[in-house]
């Protein structure tokens, strides 16, 4: 009878053991250490250790199971917040852009088209709604990382997406996380062709952009002297004073000795770079090209009355007499240090002469000695 309990005990143990095998395998070891063949009894107290150890390593795996999940869901939730960021700041960057082509191209399909067709009035809307921006080659730069930046997060968030639908032990905090991936990639997905069909548009015509940048700022820098222009051409010597004026406001900015001639330097350079960007356009831009070639005429006419004021006269005749007088100076100053490389070319012969001389008495005064 006593043989029969202990092996009734045995087959529950063992029984008990294999249930617990694929996760539990500390547990199978203490079982097999406990039941063998030197020990005929099985008591309450093994099956409490067997159940300690279970359970001890049950709620290690369920503890690590949860660390997991904890881990990765705060991934999860970073990868979200960080596409949600891009795509706000896309679609606050770019919103008016886009608006502004959308607009106009809704029911268009062919997009090369819309972009081959040269449409002044939203171009200068465009120039308009990027004026406070950086400039074209640099806003151009930006866009495309912007582009590539959301298209980076979109296949992150397709690919997370994929692996969480994979989980077979899917809690509504995941469930909640896949909801929030699909949506903004669906965002994405959304911003994407009107994004990258801005970039195209602003790329085809960026000469357009570069000449409408070149014009801002020549008239924001000539500005006193293109008003002056535009009110008082008809009386030249209110004219010269008014030029006269924005020079003299100049020279205090740069405190150049001769400001008429700073001046002129530089407004020559901007003329110049005006008629480059004109003879850079890529396309036949009517109305931007007329613009620029006014501007052109206007300070073409600045120079040429600065030219023309005595004030400039009189700096152009000091200007000679200081080269004239810095001539004689450095003539004077290469003669001054002509003469003293003679005088220690001179020294340093007659040194090698003397040299030379006491060497020759030394050696007939020894000679004279021994005869």
């Amino acid at each position: 009878m006593v043989k029969n309990h202990l092996s009734y005990k045995i087959l529950s143990l063992t029984i008990l053991s294999s249930m617990m095998w694929s996760n539990k395998s500390n547990a199978r070891v203490y079982l097999q250490g406990q039941i063998s063949y030197e020990t005929n009894r099985v008591t309450i107290d093994d099956i409490g250790k067997v159940g300690l150890v279970i359970g001890a390593v049950g709620l290690a795996t369920y503890g690590m199971a949860k660390f997991g999940s904890w881990l990765f869901n705060k991934s999860d939730g970073t990868i979200v917040e960080q596409a949600q960021q891009a795509t706000r700041e896309a679609s606050a960057q770019y919103m008016n852009l886009t608006t502004i082509l959308a607009d106009v191209y809704s029911d268009s399909t062919d997009r090369q088209d819309c972009i081959s067709r040269i449409s002044e009035t939203i171009l200068y809307a465009i120039a308009k709604t990027k004026y406070h921006d950086a400039d074209i080659e640099t806003y151009i730069y930006r866009f495309s990382g912007t582009i590539k930046n959301l298209d980076k997060h979109a296949k992150k968030l397709h690919d997370r997406i994929q692996a969480l639908q994979y989980q077979s032990d899917q809690d509504y905090q995941t469930l909640r996380i896949i909801s929030r991936m699909k949506a903004i990639e669906n965002q994405i997905h959304t911003m994407l062709p009107g994004l990258s069909f801005a970039y195209d548009y602003l790329k085809h015509h960026q000469s357009y952009f570069t000449l409408f940048e070149t014009e801002d700022n020549m008239m924001y820098r000539y500005e006193r002297d293109l008003h002056a222009v535009d009110s008082y051409q008809g009386d030249l010597s209110y004219f010269r004073e008014m030029l006269h004026q924005s020079v003299m406001l100049y020279q205090r900015r740069h405190s150049d000795p001769y400001p008429y001639r700073w001046y002129l330097r530089r407004l020559e350079d901007d003329i110049h770079y005006m008629h480059a960007a004109m003879n850079k356009l890529s396309y036949e831009y009517s109305n931007r090209y007329n613009v620029a070639l006014a501007l052109c005429n206007k300070l073409e006419l600045i120079r040429e009355t600065l030219i023309g004021s005595p004030y400039y006269s009189d700096e152009l005749r000091a200007y000679e007499y200081a080269k004239i007088a810095q001539a004689a100076i450095d003539a004077q100053q290469r003669q001054a240090r002509a003469q003293e490389q003679q005088a220690h070319e001179l020294q340093r012969h007659n040194d090698l002469q003397a040299q030379s001389l006491g060497e020759t008495y030394q050696a007939s005064a020894y000679h004279t000695r021994w005869d």
